[in-house]
C-alpha cells in the first residue's frame, strides 16, 4: 500500500493520538506506575506525619453514653487531595455486601458493609472495610441507599487514615485525643489551591498555609500542612 505525503503525516498523527499524544518512542505511563522524586516523596510524608488539630475532629455520641472522635468525609477527601493532588489517588469499592434486611412494624432496617481500595498514581495502595446502617425508614430503596453509601464512605476513612496521621490516624492515638480535646476549637483555615512546580532546572517551591496541628511531641504548635498538587 502506498501514501502520499499528506496520508502518512495524518497517519503519524493518529499513531501519536493513540499513546496519548506522546513523542514517538516515549512510553506512556498507566495510572499507578507514576515514580515519586525523593523530594516529592519527601514532602508527603512531613506532610502525612503531621497531627490534625481539633477543627478537623468531630464528635457524637455512641451507645453507653460514651463520646466518639471522627473525621467527616469530604474533610478527609479534601486534605487527601492536598496531600496527593486532585488526580494523585483514587478509590475503589472492590466489595459490597448486604447483610441483613429487616422489615419491623413497617420499617426497614438494613447492614450493608463495603470494601474500599485507595490506590495511589505511584502503585502504593491501602484497602479497609467499613460499614453503613440504615434504621427505621419506611422505604427499602432509600433504606438501602443510605447503607451503601455510609459503607463505602466508613471504608473510604478507613483505608485512608492508614497513609497517616494527617488523613485520621492520629485520631487512634488515646493521648493525642486527650490532648486536642483541651484545646480551643478554632475555624478550619481556609485551604486555597497551592501547587507544587517541578522540574529540572528549577528548585521545587511549595505554597502552604498555615493550620494548627500538634506536633509529634503532642504540643500544640502552628505548623504547616503541605498542598501537594503533583
Amino acid at each position: 500500500m502506498t501514501y502520499n505525503s499528506a496520508g502518512r503525516e495524518e497517519e503519524k498523527m493518529t499513531s501519536e493520538c493513540k499513546v496519548g499524544g506522546a513523542p514517538s518512542g516515549q512510553a506512556v505511563l498507566n495510572y499507578g506506575q507514576y515514580q515519586y522524586s525523593a523530594e516529592e516523596y519527601q514532602a508527603i510524608q512531613k506532610a502525612l506525619r503531621q497531627k490534625l488539630g481539633p477543627g478537623y475532629i468531630s464528635t457524637r455520641q455512641a451507645g453507653g453514653g460514651q463520646k466518639v472522635c471522627y473525621i467527616e468525609g469530604h474533610r478527609v477527601i479534601n486534605l487527601a487531595n492536598e496531600m496527593f493532588g486532585y488526580n494523585g489517588w483514587s478509590h475503589s469499592v472492590t466489595q459490597q455486601n448486604v447483610d441483613f434486611v429487616d422489615l419491623l412494624n413497617g420499617k426497614f432496617f438494613v447492614g450493608v458493609s463495603a470494601f474500599v481500595k485507595i490506590l495511589l498514581k505511584d502503585g502504593c495502595y491501602h484497602e479497609d472495610v467499613g460499614y453503613g446502617v440504615s434504621e427505621g425508614l419506611k422505604s427499602k430503596a432509600l433504606s438501602l441507599e443510605k447503607a451503601r453509601k455510609e459503607a463505602v464512605t466508613d471504608g473510604l476513612k478507613r483505608a485512608l487514615k492508614c497513609f497517616g496521621n494527617a488523613l485520621g490516624n492520629c485520631i487512634m492515638d488515646k493521648e493525642y485525643l486527650k490532648a486536642v480535646n483541651k484545646l480551643p476549637r478554632q475555624k478550619r483555615p481556609c485551604r486555597g489551591h497551592s501547587r507544587v512546580r517541578r522540574n529540572s532546572s528549577e528548585e521545587a517551591s511549595t505554597e502552604t498555609t498555615s493550620a494548627r496541628v500538634l506536633g509529634e511531641d503532642g504540643k500544640a504548635t502552628a505548623a504547616t500542612s503541605n498542598s501537594l498538587i503533583i
